[in-house]
């Protein structure tokens, strides 16, 4: 039950009775001071954290880089295929052992004309490097590797599961 008295309710102002209607929250330009704040934030701890400025740290990253690889099973043999756009094949070293393999290089670009000014720049240069643990044993020594369009092809057979390499032991 209210206790107010008829006049104290005729004075309780409404939103239908006042002037101004109530503001909205309008969240974007909250949201956006905090969105700057927190690059701030961050930006400072990895200046304090880090000597080299984020812009050096992210062209080092884009010179260093692993090619995409995809490895399959191909009748007897496991196939390593390797994304290298614009290498040229006396630019890559394989290496194969029994159980691993390894895919090196380098990304060599035109040297640039002084003349040409780039507003942006994306196109990789440097050296890489992919080592993988093969899940079966292959033989090295039959390893093939083709290098079309780009994707790099390495074949690499199959040890024979029958076929197993020992040494006679003798009994003293």
């Amino acid at each position: 039950m209210s206790t107010q008295t008829p006049e104290a309710v005729k004075e309780t102002p409404t939103v239908a009775t006042t002037p101004e209607a109530p503001q909205l929250w309008k969240p974007w330009p909250d949201l956006e001071n905090l969105q700057s704040e927190w690059a701030e934030t961050f930006n400072n701890f990895w200046s304090r954290a880090w000597p080299m400025p984020i812009s050096q740290l992210r062209a080092a990253a884009a010179q260093h880089f692993q090619p995409a690889l995809n490895l399959y099973t191909d009748k007897d043999s496991l196939v390593v295929e390797a994304a290298l756009p614009g290498v040229d094949k006396k630019d890559v070293n394989i290496h194969a052992t029994r159980d691993s393999l390894s895919i090196s290089g380098e990304y060599r670009q035109e040297k640039k004309e002084e003349k040409d000014k780039y507003f942006h720049s994306e196109i990789r240069q440097g050296s890489f490097r992919r080592k993988l643990t093969l899940p079966a044993e292959v033989n090295p020594e039959k390893v093939e590797a083709k290098l079309k369009d780009g994707i790099l092809k390495i074949t690499l057979p199959l040890v024979d599961p029958g076929v197993q390499e020992g040494v006679k032991v003798s009994i003293d």
